[in-house]
C-alpha cells in the first residue's frame, strides 16, 4: 500500500502543475501555484529512495527520487515558492489567468526534470520548461522583453534540435535510454566524440555559458524581478544538471577505433575547471546530483579517477566570464 502510494506521490509532482495549467480545473482555487506544489513537498517527507518506469509515457520513461535530487527538490520548491509569492497578479482577468498557466507549465516541466530518469524524460521536461518559461518572459513585457524573448527562443529551438540529435545517437547505440545504461554504452561507441560535442553545445546555449551567452544579460536586464528569480534557478541551473546528466563518466575513454582517444570523458572535475557561466539570480543554491565514479577515466599515459557524489550549483549576481564578478560556481564534495 505504502509502494503504491509513494508511486501515486511521485507521478503527481510534474502532473498536478500540468492538470492546473487548464483554466477550468482551477476556478475554485486560491493559490494554484502553491497548491501545485503540495505534491513535491509531501514527497519529500517520504525519506525511502525509489523509482519507477512508464513503458507508455513518452516511448518509455521514469521516474524517480534519491538524496541528492531531494535537495534539489527542496531548492526548487523554494524557489517557487518565492516567485509565485512575488510575482504581481494582472488586474485583467486574462492576463491572470494566462500568466498562471505559464507558470504552472513551467512548473511541471521544472520538477518533472529533476525526477527524470532517462534522457527521454529529461529532454521532454527540460523543453516544456523552457518553452513555458520563454511565455514568462515576454507576456505582458515590453519591446526590449520580447527582443529578449525571441534572442532566447531561437537559442532554445537550436539547443533542443542538438540534444534530439544527441538523444537519437544515444537510442542507436542502445535500447536503453536510462542515464546510467546511456553512460555506460555511449562510451564504447564510434559516435561518442559527436555525442560529446553536441550535448555540451546543446546544453551551454540553454545555460548561457560564454561564448553563448548572448541571450542571458537581456533577459535579466528586461525580466520582472520575479522572473529574474527564476532565471538562474530554471534555464541556467537546469542546463547544468543535464550536462551532468547526459555526459558520460565513470567509464573507460572516449575512443575512436584505432586506439586514439582525442576526447576523454569529461567527469565533473572537467566541468567544474572550464565552466564559466553567466548566471542572475541570487538567491538559487542547488545541489546537483554526481554519481561517484566506479572506474578510471583514461587520457593518453594518464589515469584520472572521479571523486565525489555532489556537485553545488549556485548562480550569483553581476556575472560576466573572464572579468570582474561571480561566476557560476561548480564545487566538488568528496
Amino acid at each position: 500500500m505504502n509502494s503504491t502510494l509513494n508511486i501515486l506521490l511521485l507521478l503527481s509532482v510534474p502532473a498536478l502543475p500540468l492538470l492546473l495549467a487548464v483554466p477550468a480545473l482551477r476556478t475554485r482555487l486560491y493559490r494554484p501555484c502553491h497548491f501545485a506544489l503540495l505534491p513535491a513537498v509531501l514527497l519529500l517527507t517520504v525519506p525511502a529512495v525509489f523509482s519507477i518506469e512508464v513503458p507508455w509515457l513518452l516511448l518509455g520513461t521514469g521516474l524517480g527520487i534519491d538524496g541528492p535530487d531531494r535537495l534539489l527538490l527542496v531548492m526548487s520548491v523554494v524557489l517557487w515558492a518565492s516567485a509565485t509569492s512575488l510575482i504581481q497578479a494582472p488586474t485583467d482577468q486574462a492576463a491572470d489567468s494566462r500568466l498562471t498557466t505559464l507558470l504552472l507549465l513551467t512548473m511541471a516541466g521544472n520538477l518533472g526534470v529533476i525526477l527524470a530518469t532517462d534522457l527521454v524524460g529529461f529532454f521532454t521536461f527540460s523543453a516544456l520548461m523552457g518553452y513555458g518559461f520563454y511565455g514568462l518572459l515576454v507576456d505582458g513585457g515590453d519591446e526590449t522583453a520580447r527582443r529578449a524573448g525571441r534572442v532566447y527562443l531561437g537559442f532554445l529551438v537550436l539547443a533542443d534540435l542538438l540534444l534530439f540529435e544527441a538523444l537519437l545517437i544515444a537510442a542507436a547505440t542502445t535500447g536503453d535510454l536510462n542515464f546510467e545504461a546511456v553512460h555506460q554504452s555511449i562510451g564504447q561507441s564510434p559516435a561518442s566524440g559527436l555525442y560529446l560535442s553536441i550535448v555540451l553545445a546543446g546544453f551551454a546555449l540553454k545555460a548561457g555559458i560564454w561564448p553563448l551567452h548572448f541571450w542571458l544579460p537581456l533577459a535579466f536586464r528586461s525580466a520582472r524581478p520575479a522572473i529574474a528569480l527564476l532565471l538562474g534557478g530554471l534555464p541556467v541551473a537546469i542546463a547544468l544538471l543535464g550536462m551532468l546528466r547526459w555526459l558520460p563518466s565513470g567509464v573507460p575513454a572516449l575512443s575512436r577505433p584505432g586506439g586514439r582517444n582525442p576526447v576523454a570523458c569529461p567527469g565533473r572535475r572537467h566541468l567544474r575547471n572550464h565552466c564559466r557561466i553567466d548566471a542572475s539570480s541570487s538567491t538559487q543554491l542547488a545541489c546537483l546530483r554526481g554519481n561517484c565514479c566506479n572506474e578510471p577515466v583514461r587520457s593518453d599515459a594518464r589515469q584520472q579517477s572521479c571523486s565525489g557524489n555532489c556537485v553545488s550549483v549556485y548562480p550569483l549576481p553581476g556575472i560576466y566570464p573572464g572579468g570582474a564578478g561571480t561566476r557560476f560556481g561548480i564545487t566538488e564534495q568528496g
